[in-house]
């Protein structure tokens, strides 16, 4: 793109209640995905392990059933093909298993579909009803930044934005305005906080 040229980027966070059956959630996913594409959205996020419900609530042994490796995952394949299809760029959350670990991972897919690499959530949460670090361990492939569809994007997820004094050390550019930023939508969290029932 131009240098000094305009673009606009239309964002769409999704969000919707899953089942325990990957392919109702993945259709699911589509179909929202495909509503988004179609209101102008050319970035999409799609919500946390949308695979299945959110399991971290308990520890069992039986969900690390879940966990996939990265390589040739059926989920990352299929969203690989939609936002080919639709010119979107789409992080995508999943279950990771790789050298004997677990991981709550996002493939980074750009709007050509093709995968631009793999990042590994830093910051495990651990309290009732998110007993993450029972599942996952911490990321080790540090912060993504990156260029996708010719866009400058940063890729976290939620919980390392709470830990936003490390942040910028990890980045390869400065970023003065991020500490005010985040910290400006931790308490917008708080504010939705206090009206829902975590």
């Amino acid at each position: 793109m131009e240098k000094g040229k305009r673009r606009e980027v239309v964002v769409s966070a999704l969000q919707f209640a899953c089942t325990d059956d990957v392919s109702t959630n993945l259709a699911t996913a589509e179909r929202l995905v495909r509503a988004a594409h179609g209101k102008g959205a050319n970035i999409i996020l799609i919500q946390e392990l949308f695979e299945g419900y959110y399991f971290c609530q308990a520890q069992r042994e039986d969900f690390f059933q879940r966990a996939k490796p990265y390589k040739d995952h059926p989920t990352i394949l299929k969203m690989q093909e939609l936002a080919k299809e639709l010119g979107v760029v789409m992080p995508v959350s999943f279950f990771e298993e790789a050298n004997n670990a677990h991981y709550n991972s996002i493939a980074i897919i750009d709007a050509d579909g093709s995968d631009l690499g793999l990042y590994r959530k830093s910051h495990i949460p651990d309290g009732p009803g998110y007993q993450e670090k029972f599942y996952f361990n911490p990321g080790d492939t540090g912060f993504k930044v990156g260029a996708w569809n010719n866009l400058n994007l940063n890729l976290i997820c939620f919980f390392d934005l709470i830990f936003d004094d490390d942040f910028p050390s990890r980045l390869d550019f400065p970023l003065p305005f991020l500490n005010r930023f985040s910290k400006l939508n931790l308490q917008k969290l708080e504010l939705v906080r206090g009206s829902i029932d975590f």
